[in-house]
């Protein structure tokens, strides 16, 4: 796993417990292996709202921050722009690394 997205997971688990333990159940979700379809964006553009809104008042940009960073393949289909491109082997949105 890429050590800043341990540490950008650490920093959920610690500050905003909420949002780590729904980012849990939703690893199905997250951690889609290719480009979502329109359904499917939309889908998780819902769920990344609420995982967003499940954190502290004051802190949900920071959430929404954390978690651009951490699923960026899949944010890309949900709120239909580019996060960043490329994959970088080891990050937190694919499967086989998250909650290991």
């Amino acid at each position: 796993m890429n050590p800043v997205d341990l540490i950008a997971l650490e920093v959920i688990r610690l500050y905003e417990p909420d949002v780590y333990q729904a980012l849990r159940s939703s690893k199905e979700l997250l951690t889609a292996s290719s480009r979502p379809d329109k359904l499917r964006s939309e889908v998780a553009g819902k769920a990344v709202a609420s995982l967003i809104e499940l954190g502290s008042e004051g802190r949900k940009g920071e959430v929404r921050e954390l978690l651009k960073h951490l699923f960026p393949t899949i944010l890309m289909g949900a709120w239909g722009a580019t996060v960043r491109t490329g994959v970088r082997a080891g990050m937190v949105s694919r499967a086989a690394y998250l909650f290991r």
